[in-house]
């Protein structure tokens, strides 16, 4: 069933410098609030508000649109400075996420529900999907694919320029509402998301072989991330996981470990409202369990 609440706006997020993650290192992550200025706050939804490029230089956001609480537009801004900006042609533009190279930002809009794709510097929008029914996570794999989910299914895979979804995954209703927040691999070979259960304890962090198609759970969580430190990164009851991951097998291959506290994560559907750079920078918004949303399943 759908669910809808008042949008809120996010005060910031936090930036952290989260490499080496092995337990053995006494690397002082570097931290610092990245507030944003009234006229262009993060705007919360159900999803993932939020994206870092890979180089981790620059944050996109779902930012305050200039028509009040229902609109909203793409926001950027450089980690090293305070001032934020609309990003042309990013209008109703949230669920940002980048490309492999960084030079272009895909999204959802709201509320027409289309898939589409931007230069970072702005500029005219294209259309990778039609409206549809809700986005609920997209990821732009390296072989020049977006890997997406909608409300209620399973993972599903289009060309960056447009054409025909195909289905990826398929997953069974009396014990999941769907998959979430895919996230391509490096290498192209695998796909991590989260199968979100009919209870927020019973969230699940997978993976799926692209190469057999077959998929996995690993560990109760949600919403992970690959860090090129060689760790998948999670959330679990408001915290941030990191556990080693062997990309050649899909596999974990030891022990999580906490490695952030206090990250925002969306009460409705188990969204954890983070972001990760191949450099090693996190940004996530702080919090406990919101339930924020415009609407979403």
């Amino acid at each position: 069933m759908p669910w809808v609440v008042a949008a809120a706006a996010i005060a910031g997020v936090v930036m952290v410098s989260v490499s080496p993650l092995d337990s053995g290192s006494t690397t002082t992550a570097a931290r610092f609030l990245a507030t944003t200025s009234d006229s262009l706050p993060i705007v919360g939804s159900g999803e993932v508000d939020l994206a870092i490029s890979p180089d981790g230089t620059t944050l996109v956001y779902s930012g305050g649109g200039p028509y009040g609480v229902n609109d909203v537009q793409l926001v950027r801004r450089s980690v090293d400075d305070l001032h934020a900006m609309p990003i042309e042609g990013g209008g109703e533009g949230w669920q940002p996420f980048f490309s492999p190279d960084g030079q272009w930002v895909g999204y959802a809009t709201y509320p027409e529900l289309a898939l589409m794709r931007l230069p970072i510097e702005g500029g005219a929008p294209v259309t990778i999907m039609p409206p549809e029914i809700f986005v609920v996570g997209a990821t732009w794999a390296e072989d020049d694919t977006i890997i997406f989910t909608l409300t209620g299914s399973g993972l599903y895979q289009i060309p960056v320029s447009g054409g025909e979804a195909k289905s990826l995954t398929a997953f069974d209703e009396t014990v999941s509402v769907g998959h979430r927040t895919p996230r391509a691999l490096p290498g192209g070979r695998g796909v991590l998301f989260f199968v979100q259960g009919r209870q927020r304890s019973d969230d699940q962090v997978a993976v799926l072989d692209l190469d057999t198609g077959d998929w996995r759970t690993l560990m109760p969580g949600s919403g992970p991330r690959y860090a090129e430190t060689g760790h998948l990164v999670y959330a679990l009851a408001g915290d941030l996981y990191a556990a080693p991951f062997d990309l050649a097998t899909l596999t974990v291959t030891g022990a999580a470990r906490v490695v952030v506290s206090g990250i925002m994560v969306k009460e409705g559907n188990g969204n954890a409202n983070f972001a990760l750079s191949r450099n090693g920078t996190l940004v996530y918004a702080v919090g406990g369990t919101r339930s924020e949303a415009r609407s979403c399943g």
